[in-house]
């Protein structure tokens, strides 16, 4: 017999979507049914404190997810394919990822020239984690370490950095013109700057590729400007 899941957050949403036949997927008024029988609730460490409470009286497997890496978000995909019952599936989804990625870096390989990009996140923060990952997937030099945390940049960092391209990713309204962003800031740098959505950059899953070709194109761009 299937799992019974509650995927709790867009991350876990996404992630389970991709392993769990629809009809084994509940959501959090499942948790409240007292007639309902959880067997698994996913969630990202937001959803976890935000119902506990929910989730403690389940009596439910919890798996509390955290992605730091592109290979962690690998790792992950496996622990729920295990959780649930369906390892095969969740190798496969992992395997269909990489292929894409695999794809995006095989044509960022032709580029004569890797770009330093500087992404930075709604927060403020200079993107960490697995975007730096798919900063150089997408043929690009990375601010940060693949795995490192996101921080604070200061001025200095920035302008050492000196970025060919600065990505601002949100999902806000595109109301401040990128470029206007940047001097606003008084980098003192001379770089293209966009936007770029956030619809998978900040969605760790079997979608996250969509991220990276999201930042190929700005790469692309840039090539193709100088």
């Amino acid at each position: 017999m299937s799992s019974f899941v509650v995927p709790l957050g867009t991350m876990a949403e996404d992630i389970v979507g991709s392993i769990v036949e629809s009809e084994n997927i509940g959501n959090v008024e499942s948790l409240e049914d007292r007639n309902v029988s959880v067997d698994v609730v996913v969630c990202d460490e937001k959803s976890h404190k935000e119902y506990a409470e929910l989730i403690d009286g389940s009596g439910a497997n919890t798996l509390l997810l955290r992605p730091r890496s592109l290979d962690t978000i690998y790792r992950e995909m496996e622990r729920v394919g295990k959780a649930v019952g369906n390892e095969l599936k969740a190798r496969t989804v992992i395997a269909s990822t990489q292929l894409e990625l695999r794809s995006i870096k095989k044509m960022a390989d032709y580029l004569g020239y890797r770009p330093h990009v500087y992404c930075e996140g709604s927060d403020g923060l200079a993107s960490g984690h697995w975007v730096p990952g798919l900063i150089e997937a997408a043929g690009g030099k990375p601010f940060l370490k693949e795995g490192s945390a996101s921080r604070k940049a200061t001025k200095k960092d920035i302008e050492t950095f000196n970025p060919d391209i600065v990505l601002f990713h949100t999902s806000e309204n595109k109301k401040e013109d990128p470029i206007e962003k940047v001097e606003s800031k008084g980098w003192n740098i001379d770089a293209m700057a966009s936007h770029i959505a956030d619809s998978y950059i900040e969605r760790p899953g079997p979608h996250i590729w969509k991220g990276a070709s999201e930042i190929k194109g700005a790469i692309d761009e840039f090539i193709m400007s100088v």
